[in-house]
């Protein structure tokens, strides 16, 4: 009677209509029996239930009914670590779900399942099930408040979950855990199907539904996607059922689990799909045969997407090509009962596109009996779009002849015979495969003309550089006739080497073509390049006085870059003057002349220092230096002289042009006199100042007074020691010798003064 009110309620009450509704006085018997279970093919004993009562005694599972939500189930049955009355819309915050207590203990055997420890709040149902097919399943949503919390809180650490138990009766083997992910020993946790968008990483969120908001049929804040517990199980055998959800790590945040009624089905076990999105599907002419047979069974039926099979009511059917692909399912009627049990599997065939027998030909160019193949050259031709498959070469037909081995490497296979057959499998993605031949033809070859190739030798190394591209267009060389026939090492249009033989060949429509063979020879060195550079003095050279440039001697023939053939070249200006200068053989080398006016330089100064003259000149260069114009030097400088006047003389080391001299002198300054008029020592004389017109001469006394100050105007200076009259006071004097801007001699001399004694 309460299941009927509920129904009142939800029809007349639109303000709740978008929400799902709970009946939580619902006994448990009738939840199994009628709403989950719900069916013929298996029976029900010993339930039991477990979980929370609260005020009102309002209780932590009962019955839901979708009513006009969108929630994915129509009805069925709900376990919540909270109310079980607090599931329905909208998703409020702060959440109402977070309703349990510590006092509410957990499930050890939960905690095994999902790896978990430290369970709270656990809603269990338990019952002892007897199955007439050998499959079961049921379908079921998880829906948590741990969906979409603040991170910070730690709700990522947290995972509550549900676990579907199953076991024979009172077997010691542990449970085993149904509510996994599919393919997967996943189990379904709150951490383990994670949508994108929430708060937490997502993780296999194509498993996940969506998050709930203000408008959501349920009150939790996300739920997964529609997802199916099985296994196969033995008709007749009792087996241990335990449904049991609980909250992790703390009572906050409950959870629900709501199971779909009537889903638990009783199936028949066809296999698994045989799907391309599985990698698995049949191939070619494959069949599989489907085998629905069970104890108890009376009759059986075959299908074809949904249409009856005619004809095949056998416990077995066998799909072959012509069945083709679609979803094959079958019913099974149990004997002695109303229970149909049913069985879906669904079938692909894999394409396979033509594949084709073609040849590959070579020759054997150096007639060894041996010619090497690259088998993958024939893939284009064998199959479209060869990068799609993988190929496998045999020497014999795998599938016919036992004895067939791999060719273990297809790019460099040596044949057997001149006319051979391999064979080749090609195997597509989902490792369906087909075989083709493929025809290996070898032909013989003899040399069709032979030529000669020549080239200087411009290094002296017994090597010349050769191009045959502008020889022979369009052709490949190698050095042996067998790299000609495997196609490795070609030489390039350009290359370097010393006599030897190449080989080529021009393709025609004959299977070898036509070889050549090229002699390749190197001509004997004739010479290295030389220059040679010739210094002359300005107008030294001209028409009237001709320079005569010399080739070197004993060369077949001559080409200057004037034109002229001779072994000599007269010429009357400078510049730059070739030879190219040929052997017998046809080799050469070039002369060059280069002849430049040398630089004359002039000598700007003379620095004297002591006995020492220092000759500057106004450029930089190679020159040599003279006193006499007899004997040169590379130095400037002239040491240990005596006093007198000199010449130094410049030239340039290369022609030897004379350039301006300059002249010097070593002056010899006695440093005392004795003005007395003994005739001895009377005057201080100084000599040179012939080539100095603007010297002039100043003397000091002790003090620094200037005593004198006088221009030599002369070759010999002559002072007799007299001032104003007065013959000076004897001691030290300085003097100041100004020979022009850029030298001055300066000193001391004595004054003795005998009268003065």
């Amino acid at each position: 009677m309460k299941k009927i009110s509920v129904f009142f309620i939800l029809f007349f009450n639109p303000l709740f209509c978008q929400y799902i509704q709970i009946d939580d006085d619902y006994p448990v018997q009738e939840l199994v029996e009628k709403v989950l279970i719900n069916t013929p093919c298996a029976s029900v004993s010993n339930i039991t239930v477990k979980g929370a009562s609260f005020y009102n005694e309002e209780q932590s599972y009962g019955y839901f009914f979708k009513g006009n939500s969108n929630f994915p189930f129509q009805d069925g049955i709900i376990l919540a670590t909270g109310r079980a009355k607090s599931a329905p819309g909208p998703n409020l915050s702060p959440p109402p779900t977070s309703e349990g207590n510590s006092s509410w203990k957990g499930d050890s055997d939960l905690e095994q399942a999902l790896q978990i420890a430290n369970s709270h709040n656990a809603t269990i149902i338990e019952f002892d099930f007897t199955p007439i097919a050998n499959k079961l399943s049921f379908d079921y949503i998880f829906a948590s408040e741990q969906y979409l919390r603040d991170q910070d809180s730690g709700s990522c650490a947290y995972t509550d979950g549900f676990a579907f138990l199953l076991k024979e009766k009172n077997s010691s083997e542990p449970y085993k855990n149904l509510a996994v992910l599919p393919g997967t020993s996943i189990p379904v946790r709150s951490n383990t199907v994670v949508g994108d968008g929430g708060r937490c990483t997502a993780v296999n969120q194509q498993y996940f539904g969506y998050y709930n908001y203000n408008n959501s049929a349920v009150s939790y804040n996300g739920q997964t996607s529609v997802l199916t517990a099985q296994a196969n199980v033995t008709p007749g055998v009792v087996y241990h059922i335990k449904l049991v959800i609980a909250d992790q790590g703390n009572p906050l945040y409950d959870s629900a689990i709501f199971l779909k009624g009537g889903s638990f089905r009783a199936e028949t076990d066809l296999g698994e799909d045989r799907l391309l999105e599985n990698g698995n599907p049949l191939c070619g002419q494959e069949t599989v045969t489907l085998n629905a047979y069970q104890p108890g069974a009376s009759s059986f039926q075959w299908f074809k997407n949904g249409v009856p099979i005619t004809g095949e009511t056998e416990s077995t059917f066998t799909i072959t090509p012509q069945s083709g692909s679609g979803t094959y399912s079958v019913e099974v009627i149990l004997s002695g009962s109303s229970c149909i049990s049913s069985g879906e599997i669904r079938i692909e065939y894999s394409p396979f596109p033509q594949v084709n027998n073609t040849s590959l030909k070579k020759c054997d160019y150096d007639n060894d009996g041996k010619v090497f193949f690259n088998l993958n050259n024939a893939k284009s031709a064998i199959i479209s779009n060869p990068e799609e498959f993988n190929f496998l070469f045999y020497n014999k037909n795998p599938e016919t002849d036992p004895s067939a081995s791999l060719i273990a490497n297809p790019s460099n296979y040596q044949n057997s015979v001149n006319s051979e057959t391999v064979f080749v499998k090609i195997i597509n993605e989902h490792n369906c495969h087909a075989i083709a031949e493929i025809l290996l033809e070898t032909g013989s070859s003899s040399i069709s003309e032979t030529v000669s190739l020549s080239s200087c030798d411009t290094k002296g190394d017994g090597t010349a550089s050769f191009n045959v591209e502008q020889d022979f267009l369009n052709v490949k060389f190698f050095f042996s006739l067998s790299e000609l026939e495997l196609g490795e090492n070609p030489i390039p249009s350009t290359f370097i080497s010393g006599n030897t033989t190449i080989y080529g060949v021009f393709y025609d429509s004959s299977l070898c073509g036509k070889v050549l063979q090229v002699h390749v020879t190197v001509l004997p060195y004739a010479g290295k390049d030389v220059e040679e550079k010739i210094s002359v003095c300005p107008g030294s050279i001209s028409p009237d006085t001709p320079l005569t440039l010399t080739a070197i001697p004993g060369y077949s023939s001559y080409m200057w870059n004037t034109g002229e053939t001779t072994d000599f070249l007269v010429v009357s200006k400078a510049g730059t003057y070739s030879v190219k200068i040929f052997s017998n053989e046809g080799c050469s080398f070039t002369q060059t002349f280069i002849i430049t006016h040398s630089t004359v330089p002039k000598i700007t100064q003379i620095i004297a220092d002591g006995s020492t003259l220092t000759a500057v000149t106004d450029i930089e260069g190679n020159f040599e230096f003279s006193l006499d114009g007899i004997h040169w030097q590379n130095s400037p400088f002239f040491t240990q002289l005596s006093s007198g006047t000199y010449t130094i003389q410049v030239r340039t080391s290369d022609s030897q042009c004379l350039g301006e001299s300059g002249q010097a002198v070593i002056f010899f300054i006695p440093n005392f006199f004795s003005p007395n008029g003994d005739g001895i020592n009377d005057t201080w004389n100084i000599s040179g100042f012939d080539i100095y017109p603007e010297a002039r001469i100043k003397i000091f006394n002790r003090y620094g007074k200037l005593l004198f100050d006088q221009k030599p105007d002369g070759k010999l200076f002559q002072w007799n020691g007299k001032i104003n009259g007065s013959i000076l006071s004897q001691g030290t004097y300085w003097y100041i010798i100004k020979l022009n801007n850029q030298q001055i001699l300066t000193g001391w001399f004595l004054v003795k003064n005998y009268n003065q004694l």
